[in-house]
């Protein structure tokens, strides 16, 4: 039988004899169920009572909803908080069981209720990582703050996880604020979720959050191997408890290494020995150093495609996600990861995609490239940003696509442009396909404030014709 604690990567055959599924949910190595299905740290547990059947991590009762050969996790969390008199003050916490589970940042918790006060703190530190508030007023006042299902802070409010915690410590305290019926004393709900959410104003007044909801507004989890800091540790200390095999080791940002399948699959388990299928495509420009480690920029924290999360696959259309995030940091000489006025950490990407919806886009745009570039110019590249930064990859434009729009910008911009009636007719073919495309956010994260000068680190210090140049010269 396979010995799981710790031990080198097993076969599928291997695996043969353990439950492949709970309910609807489909189980993956390194999870599994029962001795020698599941690596030290990731056993799951089926309650076969319900119907249908739920798979919980561990013995805890944290339902899984979703697994992925990637190693993604789709995860339940759900809390109702009935307001008790007398008492100010309640607390939610979460760790993972093992340590072996990410909340990644594309995740935010969502609060229901009427005058409190949120506060996430670092699981580890105990610092204070982000906060809403949420007040109520009228009936009709409230219908009219929250039309269009806005989670705004009039009943509904949002904490973001600025960086991936291994766990959540949450706060929540009760305002002397008056709340007017019928909201008063009405129980808090909370959910973390990775999926849009629009606020109801009869979620707000149910004893508990909307059963029709919560199993589409799931948590986002990604796996870490956390028995050691780095993959060059793993690999160096001791080879008989490396995770990887024969798949490609990559280091995790607070700790830890994750494997995966090395570019585009057609399926393939990374924690599985040999599983990883022959790969094709997009896949092949990914460089592999000798330790087997992904070192291109498509496995950097804050470029990745997020469709990989899913789906452990990297595409053609990943590039393309990658290009649009350094096109973000050309527009707003930030780091895909940096730092606001609060020392808080925040990620590019998401803050370009809220000040889209928020129409706040030249509020993070560089005060040197917003001086230099026409508004016109700024406009289009950030259509193009939007493009490649969309959350699915069949959305996406082609790469030459993407260099048809900044050539032409280009020649606009150096007054050697002439549009044609073929240009115009490809330039209104690729606006009617792409400008409709529905962005539909996977992920949140609050706008940061004004970035601290002393704290950023600039990415590259071009003019703003230079910056096109280099958009329409990128290597592909």
């Amino acid at each position: 039988m396979l010995v799981a604690s710790g031990a080198r990567p097993p076969s599928a055959a291997s695996l043969a004899h353990c439950p492949k599924t709970c309910g609807d949910v489909s189980i993956w190595y390194p999870f599994g169920i029962g001795p020698g299905c599941f690596r030290q740290g990731f056993e799951v547990t089926c309650n076969r009572t319900t119907k249908p059947w739920k798979l919980f991590l561990g013995n805890t009762t944290t339902q899984v909803t979703g697994l992925y050969p990637s190693g993604t996790v789709l995860a339940s969390f759900v809390y109702t908080i009935p307001m008790v008199p007398g008492i100010g003050t309640y607390n939610l916490s979460w760790q993972s069981p093992g340590r072996n589970l990410n909340i990644e940042s594309y995740n935010y918790f969502a609060f229901l209720g009427c005058g409190i006060g949120v506060y996430l703190f670092h699981p580890d530190t105990g610092d204070l990582v982000g906060h809403c508030t949420i007040k109520c007023s009228s009936m009709a006042a409230m219908l009219i703050a929250t039309e269009g299902g806005s989670c705004n802070g009039m009943g509904c409010c949002t904490v973001t996880f600025p960086v991936p915690f291994r766990g959540f410590r949450m706060t929540i305290i009760k305002s002397n604020d008056t709340v007017p019926q019928p909201f008063s004393d009405i129980t808090i709900k909370a959910f973390l979720s990775f999926r849009p959410y629009k606020f109801s104003i009869m979620d707000l007044l149910s004893d508990k959050v909307n059963a029709s909801i919560v199993g589409a507004l799931s948590a986002y989890l990604s796996t870490v191997i956390a028995d050691k800091p780095n993959c060059k540790r793993a690999q160096l200390d001791n080879k008989t408890e490396y995770a990887c095999g024969n798949s490609n080791c990559m280091d995790v940002q607070n700790g830890g290494y994750s494997c995966a399948c090395s570019g585009n699959f057609d399926g393939g388990n990374p924690y599985l020995l040999d599983d990883c299928k022959q790969d094709f495509g997009a896949s092949r420009s990914i460089s592999i150093d000798q330790t087997r480690v992904v070192t291109a920029v498509q496995g950097t924290f804050g470029y990745l495609d997020p469709e990989y999360y899913y789906t452990g696959q990297l595409t053609e259309k990943s590039d393309v996600y990658s290009f649009g995030v350094i096109l973000v940091e050309l527009l707003t000489r930030k780091k895909p990861i940096f730092l606001n006025c609060l020392g808080e950490k925040q990620n590019l990407c998401h803050c370009f995609l809220q000040a889209l919806r928020d129409k706040t886009i030249m509020d993070i745009v560089d005060s040197q490239v917003a001086e230099e570039a026409s508004k016109s110019e700024i406009d289009e590249i950030v259509l193009v940003a939007e493009m490649c930064l969309g959350s699915k990859g069949e959305n996406r434009p082609k790469m030459k696509e993407v260099e048809l729009r900044l050539q032409l910008l280009r020649a606009k911009i150096s007054g050697t442009y002439k549009e044609s009636k073929r240009s115009r007719e490809t330039k209104q073919s690729l606006s009617l396909e792409y400008t409709s495309t529905s962005l539909t956010m996977t992920k949140r994260a609050e706008i940061g404030l004004a970035a601290n000068p002393s704290s950023q680190a600039v990415s590259r210090c071009y003019t703003m014709e230079q910056e096109m140049i280099y958009s329409a010269e990128f290597p592909r």
